[in-house]
């Protein structure tokens, strides 16, 4: 089994287009995992997708309300974007595509 990353940090749109890809990937390596790296705001599209096994988050509008408050230090927003990094980083990955 193949763990695949498909990074798409574009629009909704771009979302449904790179289903295209990930219909490709499962017809030619059935068994593999296949998950996605968004925003927050971009999940809301895979509701009506099929073939995904994780979504994994990014939420920006909170890194950068975080990295602009006059009240947090910058590494309050270095912390919360490593948080969400931190489930990708812990898995073995065989194949990453920059879809962006």
């Amino acid at each position: 089994m193949k763990n695949i990353l498909i990074i798409n940090f574009r629009r909704i749109g771009d979302i449904f287009f790179s289903m295209h890809l990930v219909q490709k990937i499962k017809q030619e390596h059935p068994n593999s995992k296949i998950s996605f790296l968004i925003y927050s705001e971009s999940s809301a599209a895979f509701l009506a997708m099929t073939g995904i096994d994780n979504i994994f988050c990014i939420d920006r509008k909170s890194i950068i309300t975080l990295s602009k408050s006059p009240v947090f230090p910058i590494h309050h927003a270095l912390n919360h974007f490593t948080q969400n990094l931190k489930p990708i980083m812990d898995t073995t990955w065989n194949t990453i595509v920059n879809f962006s």
